[in-house]
């Protein structure tokens, strides 16, 4: 797999579910080091938190960060 992005850090705001969620498996992919930032972790459409997937089949690094980004404090 291309790992073009081998050292950069992918910050991905909603990547718990739907399209953030196929960025952020999909940066990873291409080895960013990826930060989920979204209002809950467990994804609407079931199975595996993001970053856990990220973890176990990309060997990635990935981690969540509880983020309400209509919060101006939390951004």
């Amino acid at each position: 797999m291309d790992r073009r992005l081998e050292g950069k850090v992918a910050i991905v705001t909603g990547g718990a579910s739907g399209l953030g969620r196929a960025i952020a498996l999909r940066f990873a992919t291409h080895g960013a080091r990826v930060v989920i930032a979204d209002i809950r972790r467990d994804p609407k459409e079931g199975g595996a938190p993001t970053d856990q997937i990220i973890q176990r089949e990309s060997s990635g690094a990935a981690c969540f960060s509880p983020t309400d980004v209509t919060q101006y404090a939390q951004v």
